[in-house]
């Protein structure tokens, strides 16, 4: 039985926007891993990127992925860069996961507004062709690690329907947590 449903993909892919209404609809509770994250250590993202690097981020996000890898009725959006550490994303999906890929594509992404970019550590200052050779490393990843794929692409609402359709028919069959 699935006792979660987490959430994979790229920067700017509508992870935490799709996660919240995900779990609104279900009416269980929705983490965004890099919420919380920021609120254990009282520092944005992009200050613990510049401050203490990647890495150090990627620790902090390896324990929290350990910890919440054994929570149970709860919507989880990750960080796009939880697939590029084994120990980390393996320990939050598991058989008892539901993990979703939410898939936008290169261009939807690189055209998305500076102002959200901004917010996203890794895709300030970055060209197109480093973007582009970090989305083509994570793709196979974050397929490889979910047990389904959503599209993302022009509207939001049909993610939303699209996830929550394939949740209540697993509801149905009783293989996911009674929300």
């Amino acid at each position: 039985m699935y006792k979660r449903i987490v959430l994979l993909g790229m920067p700017c892919s509508g992870k935490s926007s799709v996660g919240k209404a995900i779990a609104e609809q279900l009416n269980c509770r929705f983490i965004d891993m890099d919420t919380v994250i920021e609120e254990k250590v009282h520092m944005k993202i992009e200050d613990i990127f510049s401050k203490f690097g990647e890495d150090k981020f990627r620790q902090l996000e390896e324990l929290l992925a350990k910890k919440l890898g054994e929570s149970e009725g709860v919507v989880i959006s990750t960080g796009g860069g939880i697939v590029t550490r084994p120990a980390a994303i393996e320990a939050l999906v598991n058989e008892e996961t539901y993990s979703i890929y939410l898939k936008r594509g290169f261009y939807k992404i690189i055209n998305t507004p500076d102002w959200v970019k901004e917010r996203r550590p890794l895709l300030k200052n970055i060209s197109n062709k480093d973007f582009h050779n970090m989305y083509m490393q994570r793709v196979p990843l974050y397929t490889k690690y979910s047990t389904v794929i959503v599209p993302n692409e022009t509207d939001r609402a049909e993610a939303i329907s699209e996830i929550i359709e394939k949740v209540n028919e697993l509801k149905k069959n009783g293989e996911i947590f009674d929300y």
